[in-house]
């Protein structure tokens, strides 16, 4: 055992020389350390940083105090003060110091702008010593690129490789191996900017200088064919990505071997290109065997453990197994955060991807803030019109929508339309939930042609691009039934659920929300068809699935207690009906949610059924009020819900004789029914008639029958 040295460090290290049969031999090294440090390892990465600080204080012992002098002034406070960065920036000629110093302000500390000017002065001195054309001043413009990237700033990053290749053209020659891997570069940022053809052919370029100079089977080539197969994925060429991460995967299998942190990426692009293609469980073999590897190579705390940990989380939401999911996003959050702060789209990807998966586990206001925050984080990284934000607006519609504001809603999915439509045309996989959520807006604010419109664009863009038997082409048909059962044609809209419904069960089996939500549909579409007996039978397993569940998709739960509700009610079996909505206003208030838009809507329908009770009128005066108080301090005054309020309170005013009341909130009705829907509309039909049937009570027969005839017309 050697003493301590000036690091701290007190080891025991052994060499050796091995010979081999050819004649070649190779020294040899043994480390032994204790067991707790081998633990602390596995908690917190700790050989990343020896790894780096390994490097950092290399050298003659006598420059070590300089380094940790370096380390002292960073580490007061945590950040550089002005005067250490001027200092060393107007005076410092150390070539390598400045090197150490950028790598640890980038890598370590995620200081980027620091790193940059530490770069910049390095920069400058290699220039005046070498000459601004010197092909080291390629590898200083690529390394400044890097750390742009890291940044978020993608058009600054783009100029100086664009300037480094240039610099490596004319020096070396276009078909050097270092040229390929600054396409390589060039091209994942302009994959994160967008320009997806672009990056394709920078990455057949990198491809074919590779093959040349490398030949076929170069661990180069599998990271091209890797970050290619992306690009692929993303075009929802699926079968191609695929064939291009197994070629990948076998060119580093035959490089590496199993256990390379290069081959734990391939895993993790298989897996994610699988779940595109419904292949579910072998997805999640594919992610499990990436952090299996990396936590063997890397450890934990690695930024891509944080990549394969937020691929796996977003597996297990599409599997509805929601807690695992949260607790996925939360672990690839913590090492994000610790390896690159907070202002990082990285870390707003993770936040999104949480703040979906909130809102189908009913904590709107907490998916809201968690969207808000990482919308910030993008427009701040990545510019305002870059693709990732599409699905943070995506999010912010489906929050906006289950909450009933339907125009926030439409508005935020057609930023996400605008975004997607201009950055990748308007064939790319993402408007296919777009035109869904659209047509479900447009179903609530009643422009049922328009939604049916919308829906049927969404299926046809769905099977071109997926074909027939997939789970995305499946809820695209489920939107389109939606349509038709509200159109009056619930045998189509039958078949559009069933052949749903088979698909889902194929990919997830029969335990799964969307297989309970099938049952539901199809439950209404009986309803419809007047086959009441097999409609509660088809909502009761729906309902069961939803009882095994501990308050997740609450949501869901309630809308099929209201559903069931609401047949009852028609049915006229009330007593049953209340039982039905009581339960499910239960559920809001468990879920935390009894004052929000679905609340009203359940309020609403108990005043309905209990002023057809007729027993029961000042008891639904009162539903109808709490109903009214829930939408205008959700949706506002002038949201169709208060005018549905409104019409009903009417009604209640006409049963109980109050008739100049009842006109006055019937009119109030009809005012929010032309400013949504304009004249033409069942609604304004109802309306018609609760007024023809104060006019009849008033003894105004001429009048009741004209707006009687005009309801009915």
């Amino acid at each position: 055992f050697e003493s301590p040295s000036l690091t701290g460090y007190r080891d025991m290290c052994i060499h050796f020389r091995l010979d081999t049969k050819n004649g070649f031999h190779h020294i040899c090294e043994v480390q032994v350390h204790h067991k707790e440090m081998i633990e602390l390892d596995k908690e917190i990465g700790s050989h990343e940083f020896y790894e780096f600080f390994r490097s950092y204080f290399a050298g003659a012992t006598g420059t070590l105090k300089e380094h940790l002098d370096d380390l002292q002034l960073i580490s007061e406070g945590r950040f550089v003060d002005d005067s250490f960065l001027v200092n060393l920036l107007a005076n410092c000629r150390d070539v390598d110091r400045l090197e150490r110093l950028g790598k640890l302000f980038a890598k370590q500390l995620c200081e980027y702008d620091n790193a940059i000017q530490v770069y910049q002065r390095m920069a400058q001195l290699e220039s005046s010593r070498l000459g601004s054309k010197h092909p080291m001043m390629a590898g200083i413009y690529s390394t400044i690129a890097d750390v742009l990237q890291q940044k978020g700033s993608m058009n600054e990053a783009l100029v100086m490789y664009e300037e480094s290749i240039q610099l490596f053209a004319n020096s070396i020659g276009v078909t050097h191996p270092a040229i390929a891997a600054m396409y390589n570069n060039c091209a994942g940022v302009l994959e994160q900017v967008d320009r997806y053809d672009e990056a394709l052919e920078m990455y057949e370029k990198a491809s074919t200088i590779f093959k040349q100079q490398l030949g076929e089977n170069h661990p180069s080539l599998a990271r091209i064919l890797h970050n290619m197969a992306g690009i692929l994925t993303d075009q929802c060429k699926y079968d191609a990505a695929v064939d291009l991460l197994k070629t990948s995967l076998n060119i580093k299998l035959e490089a590496y071997g199993e256990t390379h942190e290069s081959v734990a990426n391939s895993y993790d692009g298989i897996g994610y290109t699988l779940v595109h293609q419904d292949k579910l469980e072998e997805a999640m073999e594919n992610y499990e065997k990436a952090l299996e590897i990396c936590q063997r190579t890397v450890g934990p705390a690695h930024s891509f453990v944080a990549t394969v940990t937020h691929n796996k989380g977003e597996l297990l939401h599409l599997q509805g197994k929601l807690d695992e999911a949260l607790d996925a996003f939360d672990m690839a959050l913590q090492i994000k955060k610790k390896n690159y702060g907070e202002e990082n789209s990285a870390v707003a990807n993770t936040y999104e991807s949480k703040a979906s998966t909130l809102v189908d586990n009913n904590r709107h206001d907490d998916a809201m803030d968690l969207c808000n925050r990482a919308l910030s984080i993008k427009k701040n990284t990545v510019g305002e019109n870059h693709s990732s934000l599409a699905s943070i607006y995506m999010t912010l519609g489906s929050i906006l929508f289950s909450q009933g504001k339907f125009e926030g809603a439409m508005n935020m999915q057609r930023k996400a339309f605008r975004i997607v439509q201009k950055v990748m045309g308007n064939e790319h996989s993402s408007i296919i939930g777009i035109y869904s959520n659209i047509s479900m807006i447009l179903i609530e604010q009643e422009n049922l042609e328009l939604a049916m419109s919308r829906a049927q664009q969404g299926l046809a863009l769905a099977t071109k691009l997926n074909g027939g038997d997939n789970t995305t082409t499946a809820l695209a048909r489920s939107h389109v039934g939606d349509v038709q059962r509200l159109q009056g044609k619930p045998e189509q809209a039958m078949a559009a659920y069933e052949e749903a419904m088979r698909i889902d069960k194929r990919v997830f089996g029969d335990d799964h929300i969307l297989v309970a939500t099938g049952y539901r549909k199809i439950a209404n579409a009986l309803v419809d068809q007047g086959d009441t007996q097999r409609a509660i039978e088809t909502f009761n397993r729906s309902l069961h699935w939803y009882e095994t569940r501990s308050g997740e998709y609450a949501y869901s739960h309630v809308d099929t207690l209201y559903d069931i509700g609401r047949l009852h009610a028609h049915l006229k079996k009330f007593d049953q009906a209340m039982e039905y909505f009581q339960l499910a206003l239960d559920i809001c208030v468990e879920a935390e949610c009894e004052d929000h838009y679905i609340a009203g809507r359940i309020y609403c329908s108990i005043g309905w059924t209990q002023k057809n009770q007729a027993t029961s009128l000042d008891k639904s005066m009162g539903s109808y009020r709490k109903a009214e108080d829930i939408f205008k301090a959700t949706v506002g005054d002038d949201h169709i819900a208060v005018g549905i309020v409104y019409n009903g309170i009417g009604e209640v005013l006409t049963l109980q004789g109050q008739l100049d009341e009842a006109k006055d909130y019937l009119i109030m009705a009809r005012g929010i029914y032309e400013g949504q829907f304009g004249e033409d509309s069942f609604r304004i039909a109802e309306l018609n008639y609760s007024l023809g049937m104060v006019r009849q009570k008033e003894g105004n027969f001429g009048e009741a029958l004209k707006l009687l005839t005009k309801a009915d017309r």
